[in-house]
């Protein structure tokens, strides 16, 4: 990956080559910025660059042993941590280094990829992908060996808010131990708040924003371009995905649909007080891994913030599709304000439950029985008017 490739502020691109020309590069650097920005990419921009024997004053060369190596994702001075866990064919990987091919081909097709993308791409069990103790562990003895070919031995963990808390104490004695000038931490976060205070501490950090319309579209047509059909609307999927180039990844390959209709679903079954199908309703959501489970939820949080706007009556600022448009008028002319923030906490309930292990089951029924009384007074307030 090369800044040339990544449509990013060019003030940022600009900051991190003057860090490595200055030599001025932090120990422990953090990329956060909301799911769908440009943080990975940058750090792995940033990373070449670093390691580039040739690197111009603008970006790294392409050509040297390292830039070729680095596409490969096999520097030999260059780690790379992420989430991991045993996947469909029972095979367990505490460490990453077997997933390292995965990882390669996960990011040529989505670098802007979010979590629940790599958990999908990985096929995980119901156990959620984490960064484990082991992996820090590893971590721990190859950043004692001394780099092999370039300036710097970068290690680049990805999602850290998914380290387990052994793991993350492990990385907070890393980070507060002087290592060599040469050892480089790059952290990429779309949740930041979820990390340890002291860890968040002891990183300098940059702000990765959303991407403009004009850079969603650049990312599009060129990155996107295989996934393109002749039906495809470029400029409503630029519209939708607000910035978020992982969202415009779903809109193209329609993967938001399996949560648009869920979410629709649920919500008839609720309004109908039909508990029979309610109950199933309950099981197919326990079916779900815990990443989607909460995912889900995400997205219902989503769908009530757009029936807001629609009550509002500020259509334009919708960010929704037609078929997603069609429920959320719907559910705004029965739902008032009140009751859109009483769900809306209860749903955020639901994701913190969920996020803390409680039986998913037990959550969702419990979350589906309360929506189903807002439902229940509705229809008797309609009944007395």
């Amino acid at each position: 990956m090369y800044f040339a490739d990544i449509p990013a502020p060019d003030h940022l691109k600009k900051r991190l080559l003057y860090m490595a020309q200055q030599k001025q590069v932090p120990h422990a650097h953090l990329f956060w910025g909301p799911v769908g920005n440009a943080a990975l990419p940058l750090a792995l921009a940033f990373t070449t660059y670093l390691n580039c024997h040739q690197p111009s004053p603008e970006d790294a060369c392409g050509t040297c042993k390292s830039c070729l190596q680095l596409r490969k994702l096999t520097h030999p001075d260059v780690k790379f941590i992420f989430p991991t866990a045993t996947t469909t064919n029972k095979t367990p990987d505490t460490s990453g280094k077997q997933l390292l091919p995965a990882w390669s081909a996960f990011l040529g097709e989505q670098p802007y990829g979010h979590f629940l993308d790599w958990s999908n791409y990985l096929g995980t069990t119901k156990s959620q992908p984490l960064i484990t103790k082991a992996a820090i562990t590893d971590l721990t003895q190859y950043i004692m060996l001394n780099a092999f070919e370039s300036s710097y031995k970068v290690n680049l963990i990805w999602l850290p808010e998914y380290m387990h808390p052994a793991a993350a104490h492990a990385l907070l004695k890393i980070l507060e131990e002087p290592t060599a000038a040469q050892v480089v931490f790059l952290l990429i976060s779309h949740s930041p708040e979820n990390l340890l205070g002291t860890i968040r501490s002891r990183l300098q950090q940059m702000y990765i924003p959303p991407f403009t319309d004009e850079a969603m579209q650049q990312i599009i047509t060129q990155h996107y371009q295989q996934q393109l059909t002749d039906t495809t609307d470029v400029a409503t999927i630029v519209k939708l995905a607000a910035g978020n180039a992982q969202k415009a990844y779903q809109l193209i390959t329609d993967n938001q649909n399996d949560f648009m209709q869920h979410f629709v679903h649920w919500m008839r079954i609720c309004y109908a007080y039909d508990f029979s199908k309610l109950v199933a309703e309950v099981d197919a959501f326990q079916a779900y891994d815990k990443a989607t489970q909460k995912h889900f939820l995400m997205y219902s949080l989503w769908m009530l913030r757009q029936i807001w706007v629609a009550r509002l009556q500020v259509m334009q600022l919708l960010q929704v599709q037609q078929a997603e448009r069609e429920i959320i008028q719907k559910l705004g002319a029965i739902l008032d304000e009140e009751t859109i923030q009483q769900m809306n906490a209860w749903i955020q309930q639901a994701h913190f439950c969920i996020e803390r292990n409680l039986n998913a089951k037990i959550v969702f029924l419990n979350l589906s029985l309360k929506v189903t009384q807002v439902f229940k007074a509705v229809r008797q307030q309609q009944q007395t008017i």
